[in-house]
């Protein structure tokens, strides 16, 4: 019918580079007494950058975004010195400009208008804010300053805060947090004394923003969250931006983009649409954003939390495998009360074949040793004053003292174990039940089907990132291996807090792969690690001693 043409290529001589909108020049207003900030200088810009920096601001003055400004104006920014755009940091503008008022129609207000219509087409505007041509006062306003000169924007520039927006009536908040595997956010209104939540939001992080500083990662998070809820935001004159990472609030409210980290200057360009006042708080009270991003999933809800006492005796029991963590209160430290708790986590996910404790009195008492055998375990110490040698669990009791900061701790402990583990993907849950936990925390569910996480894969994952540990940990502190030793090898003892290689003994067992030895000395038999014992002889051979 000779309605439409087909177009292979699309090329500038079709639809030209930026356009330009019919319509009035916009014009920026400025609230009564607003007062204008000038730089005179800008900022330095390396020199092998130099060029490719001058490549956008020719082809912006080319097609009529901006002009070069030779008299002198009561405004100036500095241009940030960004490769491939022009940005110019619009914050000290942006808090003098007055706001306009009128409601941007989403596409929940556009989807009814759509009921009858059969043919769709899809438009999107090059650059939409370059083809909104400015006044000549309002450009006046947008000068900014480079190595090459002084320019001033003819079209709306992006960042500028007056383009339409959205009126809200009640006090915002806005909740942001990073983890090392997600980010979240959080949307709150105040209703008389309370903050309730409105709307949420969450993602895994990619793997080239898991090796961004913690500080970017923070801003990342805080910057999507604004975005995520920009309906709510934009129009508003101010609302707050809540972080648990103290150094990120001054970054957003105080300093100029020309002086901070490059990745932090874009995402930070990238908030100028809004006008936050970014806040410190204590991570502990970041509880909806803090679950959000170690459980990225869709979400509708948040949950309340309540108080709980905490006492000041614990037993800890972690799942070697799934990283399940139980947290038993203690009314006494006896070896009874251990047994009894460990029963009780026993009768729930069975008898483990070899649980490693530390050397406690609990453990190495003979009432212990014959719970071990009437339940059919091996029991397993690990080396006294040697942390490392058991890490899953001195992890375990690290998380385990987290959870019981926290104002509610079963809230808390239920978060952890929902909670994808980031060497592994999944949640210590879905390790051990092959199922997700169902939480306050609403979520789709299908996401609560059971479902067993591919064990060999979850296994690779798991030893691919021990060993990258083990292996920064070795280069670090300069670790060498040292040799097994042998039952009758002589040895010298010595501790980490102690100077001298003292007191000498026999090793009567060994533990090869815990790298564990039992020791006869003239003070008794102990356990000791590898690293606390130096071979002095083995046989009729005879080793340097340590001096």
């Amino acid at each position: 019918m000779g309605l439409v043409v087909r177009v292979e290529t699309v090329t500038d001589d079709l639809f030209g580079t930026t356009g330009l909108l019919a319509c009035e020049p916009v014009s920026i207003k400025l609230k009564d007494h607003a007062v204008p900030y000038c730089v005179s200088s800008s900022s330095r810009i390396p020199f092998p950058l130099l060029e490719k920096v001058k490549t956008e601001p020719r082809r912006m003055k080319k097609d009529g975004i901006i002009e070069r400004m030779t008299e002198p104006t009561d405004w100036c920014t500095s241009m940030v010195p960004v490769v491939k755009k022009v940005w110019n940091d619009l914050k000290k503008l942006n808090e003098a400009v007055k706001r306009e008022h009128f409601m941007l129609p989403t596409l929940e207000d556009i989807a009814p208008r759509l009921a009858a219509a059969k043919v769709f087409s899809k438009l999107d505007a090059s650059s939409g804010f370059y083809q909104v041509p400015l006044n000549t006062g309002s450009s006046r306003l947008t000068t900014f300053i480079t190595p090459f000169g002084r320019f001033a924007f003819r079209r709306v520039p992006f960042g500028i805060t007056s383009a339409p927006e959205i009126f809200q009536h009640k006090p915002t908040f806005v909740s942001a947090d990073a983890s090392s595997y997600g980010l979240g956010g959080a949307l709150f209104q105040k209703d008389g004394d309370e903050l309730k939540p409105v709307a949420f939001c969450s993602r895994t992080i990619t793997t080239a923003e898991s090796r961004y500083a913690q500080i970017e990662k923070e801003c990342l998070a805080s910057v999507r969250a604004c975005e995520k809820f920009e309906r709510y935001l934009m129009g508003l004159e101010s609302f707050k931006l809540f972080t648990d990472h103290k150094p990120l609030a001054p970054l957003i409210n105080n300093q100029d983009l020309d002086k901070i980290l490059l990745r932090c200057q874009r995402l930070l360009m990238r908030l100028r649409r809004f006008t936050p006042i970014a806040e410190h708080v204590q991570g502990k009270l970041l509880v909806v954003p803090d679950t959000l991003s170690r459980s990225p999933l869709e979400i509708s809800e948040v949950p309340s939390d309540e108080e709980v006492e905490i006492n000041k005796s614990y037993l800890v029991v972690m799942n070697y495998h799934s990283r399940f963590l139980e947290i038993a209160h203690l009314s006494n430290i006896t070896s009874g009360q251990a047994i009894g708790k460990l029963k009780n986590t026993f009768a729930r996910f069975g008898v483990p074949e070899e649980p490693v404790s530390d050397n406690s009195r609990q453990f190495t008492a003979n009432e212990f040793s014959t719970f071990a055998e009437k339940y059919n375990f091996v029991k397993t110490l690990t080396s006294p004053h040697y942390p490392q040698a058991n890490g899953e669990a001195e992890s375990g009791v690290k998380i385990a003292k987290r959870i019981l900061e926290q104002d509610g701790i079963f809230l808390a402990a239920m978060a952890y174990r929902a909670t994808p583990i980031a060497s592994m993907g999944a949640s210590p849950s879905q390790l051990i039940m092959g199922r997700q936990i169902r939480t306050p925390v609403p979520v789709f569910p299908k996401t609560l089907n059971p479902k067993w996480p591919s064990k060999k894969r979850i296994d690779q994952q798991d030893k691919s990132y021990k060993e990258r540990h083990k292996a920064q940990y070795d280069r670090h502190n300069a670790v060498r291996t040292l040799p097994e030793l042998e039952p009758v090898d002589t040895v010298k003892l010595k501790l980490d807090n102690q100077k001298l290689w003292s007191s000498q003994g026999i090793v009567e067992m060994t533990n090869r792969r815990r790298r564990t030895y039992k020791v006869r000395a003239s003070q008794g038999v102990s356990w000791r690690n590898r690293r606390h014992l130096w071979l002095t002889r083995r046989g009729s051979k005879l080793f340097d001693v340590p001096k």
